[in-house]
């Protein structure tokens, strides 16, 4: 009866438990990741995306206007990025231009990132406030 009781309570145990792995950033090198929000704002239809590049360490990607370049260092669930620069090509549209100057601006401010269970990664500040939500 014991042996019963002990089977059933460990089936339900594991049933309720997290079943989600934790995501190594590294995993993710070399995939471009679609940016879907900056501070919480949906940001998913203009097509900014963010790469790390495992052999330099660096990141590329678009901001809305330009393309992007940097580097990286990750450190268990630290990331930084750093020497953050961009080309240089005119923006007529506003909403492309802040969204860009705020994207680019939010990647120096990372401390930290976060999986999701929706297939997503927040980067967050060092107060653990979402900057930008990337799909993966």
């Amino acid at each position: 009866m014991k042996a019963i009781i002990l089977f059933i309570s460990t089936v339900i145990l594991s049933t309720c438990s997290n079943n989600t792995k934790k995501l190594e950033l590294s995993t993710l090198f070399e995939k471009e990741l679609k940016v879907i929000s900056i501070n919480n704002s949906d940001v998913s239809d203009l097509d900014l995306t963010l790469m790390l590049q495992n052999n330099e360490k660096s990141i590329t990607g678009f901001a809305g206007c330009n393309r992007f370049f940097g580097t990286y260092s990750i450190d268990g669930n630290a990331v930084a990025f750093s020497k953050v620069g961009a080309t240089k090509i005119y923006c007529s549209d506003a909403r492309i231009s802040e969204n860009e100057k705020l994207f680019l601006n939010s990647l120096s401010k990372v401390s930290s990132y976060k999986p999701t269970k929706s297939e997503s990664i927040e980067l967050l500040n060092e107060k653990n406030k979402v900057l930008i939500t990337l799909k993966y």
